[in-house]
């Protein structure tokens, strides 16, 4: 857990106890239409929005256990309610929920990553393996070349080697977080509030009711 902390990850348990201490506070937002992706800042971590959530919602996510659920349960309550003047067909319909389900369980995939440690008394025994190897690496080239220019090389591309994978496993061992390393979440989330944007343009809106709009000018032709 320390280790988490100092990285700057925020998993459940640590979420939650932070949440009892200094109560909730909601990420920094902005909204898509007033935000200017030229002079957005990495170490800012703003995520852009449609529409902030009103004060009500934030108080009900600042009362709630679990604010992804909560939002999850907004959100399948609302679709719901619209199902009865939306004219699709059912499957298409069950297909939304499908949608939702397979964002929830790659969620909760992601949180098992981020919340299940790697078993202390392994990491100790690692490290304690690796700096056996740095202090007996050196002696056993040199030994097997018997060579002052290959003795010193092959020591030092060894002990580089075995060390960066153990960094390279650290990284992997939770790829969340704020550092240069780690997965930008907040640019993965832009990414998809554009793709949202872009399917509600008005044109494709209108391109859907009217599928042949726009090929009697490309065509000289119309349908």
């Amino acid at each position: 857990m320390e280790e988490v902390r100092a990285k700057g990850v925020q998993t459940r348990g640590s979420m939650r106890i932070d949440k009892e201490i200094m109560g909730w506070n909601a990420p920094k937002m902005s909204e898509r239409n007033v935000f200017d992706r030229t002079r957005s800042n990495d170490d800012d971590h703003e995520y852009v929005v449609f529409q902030k959530p009103s004060e009500q919602q934030i108080q009900l996510l600042a009362q709630s256990n679990d604010t992804i659920s909560s939002v999850m349960y907004w959100i399948i309550w609302d679709l719901a309610d619209a199902m009865k003047d939306i004219d699709i067909a059912p499957p298409i319909q069950s297909r939304m929920y499908q949608e939702l389900s397979n964002g929830m369980l790659g969620f909760n995939n992601c949180l098992k990553i981020a919340d299940v440690p790697f078993p202390l008394p392994f990491a100790q025994l690692l490290g304690l393996l690796l700096v056996a190897f740095s202090l007996l690496i050196p002696v056993y080239v040199i030994v097997f070349t018997r060579s002052p220019i290959a003795g010193p090389i092959l020591s030092f591309l060894l002990f580089e080697s075995i060390w960066c994978l153990n960094e390279v496993a650290k990284e992997l061992e939770n790829p969340f977080g704020q550092d240069s390393n780690d997965i930008t979440l907040t640019d993965f989330h832009l990414n998809f509030v554009d793709s949202l944007e872009d399917v509600s343009m008005e044109g494709h809106q209108a391109m859907l009711h009217h599928p042949t709009m726009g090929l009697e000018d490309d065509f000289g032709m119309s349908f």
